[in-house]
């Protein structure tokens, strides 16, 4: 059952061909365009609306939002950190949480996530 609920995006050009990338986790590259996060990185927040290299691409920066799980899944109500394909999982020890689980989900699945960036605080 995800769902998105009061968002706040920001318009930000692609680093690369994020268009298979709908609800990874990206940051910002030197060039401040969004790139896919590695593992455990800070985030600039969700993909909502993925671009080609170059062109502008949508990301949502706070609220509930849909995120894509990866390998190893997450429960609800777990802390989440990004993976080196910038899908949200369990976060581990020195990993910047970027949100929390609000269902559980196994590698593949698209669930809801409340982002929390404001601190990207390390587990």
């Amino acid at each position: 059952m995800s769902f998105t609920q009061s968002r706040d995006n920001r318009t930000v050009l692609a680093a690369a061909d994020l268009s298979a990338n709908q609800f990874a986790m990206v940051k910002f590259d030197a060039k401040a365009e969004a790139a896919i996060c590695g593992a455990g990185e800070a985030s600039l927040g969700v993909l909502t609306v993925p671009a080609k290299l170059g062109n502008a691409c949508t990301v949502t920066v706070s609220g509930i939002v849909m995120v894509e799980v990866g390998t190893g899944g997450i429960t609800l109500g777990a802390n989440a950190a990004t993976n080196a394909s910038g899908h949200v999982i369990a976060a581990a020890t020195n990993d910047v949480i970027v949100g929390t689980a609000l269902e559980a989900g196994a590698a593949g699945t698209i669930i809801a996530m409340e982002i929390s960036l404001a601190n990207n605080i390390s587990a």
